[in-house]
């Protein structure tokens, strides 16, 4: 089992401009990282409207410049590795922060980036976290936490780029990116 590490931007959107958190490092600051965060590369394509007229062969279809893309759900693992009394703390504050309902939330809209495959989304919201929560004893001192969490991924099409600075001698993604003038 391969843990991803996994950024996070929360970001309120008003109708012209984003509002942006800090990138935050989930392992960093959760101390949970993530299993697969399975983006879809290339997205489904939308119906595209269409007219089929009784008396002739086919349809006649609306066909524009770009076809649009369908939104989509994904299903994420996460893994949480830490001490037995903070481990429901850290999930309860990563929740709080993914409904954007944490101390300090900028909004409920997220920019994701998995720095493992390199690809990032903009305009995700958490939709749902599972109740089922899978524990590992076999460590001695640590607690390994699995769980499951929903994401909606309103903008299937706008890629996110992270964006580096140096802190303390090393590089660390300090801001997600993306072009708004899609």
């Amino acid at each position: 089992m391969e843990i991803r590490k996994l950024y996070i931007q929360q970001m309120d959107f008003d109708g012209l401009q984003y509002t942006k958190g800090i990138a935050v490092d989930l392992l960093d600051k959760f101390n949970i990282g993530c299993e697969e965060f399975p983006f879809k590369k290339y997205p489904e394509a939308k119906e595209l409207p269409k007219r089929d007229w009784p008396g002739e062969d086919g349809v006649e279809s609306f066909v524009p410049k770009k076809i649009p893309m369908k939104a989509y759900d994904i299903e994420v693992t996460f893994i949480y590795k830490g001490t037995e009394a903070t481990m429901q703390k850290d999930i309860d504050d990563f929740i709080m922060f993914l409904y954007g309902r944490n101390e300090g939330a900028t909004g409920s809209i997220l920019a994701i980036y998995d720095e493992h495959v390199k690809i990032g989304r903009k305009d995700v919201r958490c939709q749902k976290v599972h109740n089922e929560l899978y524990y590992d004893e076999e460590y001695d001192d640590e607690k390994i936490a699995k769980f499951k969490v929903i994401f909606s991924v309103d903008d299937p099409i706008t890629e996110v780029t992270p964006k580096y600075t140096i802190r303390e001698g090393a590089k660390v993604i300090s801001d997600l990116e993306f072009d708004t003038t899609n």
